[in-house]
């Protein structure tokens, strides 16, 4: 008999961490909601050839109003004045927060953005 209590014991001490232990919020990542129009600038067209594709992921921190705060280049396009342009028109952009059980929360979004050389 001692031997089933001492096995019951430990489980019911996991058990009771575990109930006590604070439930993970529901989580909905932001929403677009709008984008200003996107045009390769005429600057960087330049330097450009026909086929050419420049990709850029941009990390956007918003605000609980879905409004970006920070913008940051984490993965550059390779040309310095499509990645200022991306920066210029990110903060033109507007979300919809993202939730936290149903509350809307300051939120992180990774945007790709690509331009492709006619």
């Amino acid at each position: 008999m001692k031997q089933i209590r001492l096995f019951l014991l430990p489980i019911m001490a996991i058990f009771a961490v575990l109930a006590c232990a604070p439930a993970k919020p529901v989580l909905t990542p932001p929403e677009l909601l709008s984008q200003p129009e996107w045009t390769m600038p005429q600057r960087a067209q330049r330097y450009a050839n026909a086929g050419d594709i420049f990709k850029a992921k941009v990390e956007i921190i918003m605000d609980a109003d879905g409004v970006p705060q920070t913008t940051e280049i984490i993965e550059s396009s390779g040309n310095r004045e499509i990645d200022r342009y991306v920066l210029r028109n990110t903060k033109k952009m507007r979300f919809k927060a993202g939730l936290a059980d149903g509350k809307p929360v300051r939120s992180k979004a990774i945007v790709p953005i690509e331009f492709r050389v006619e």
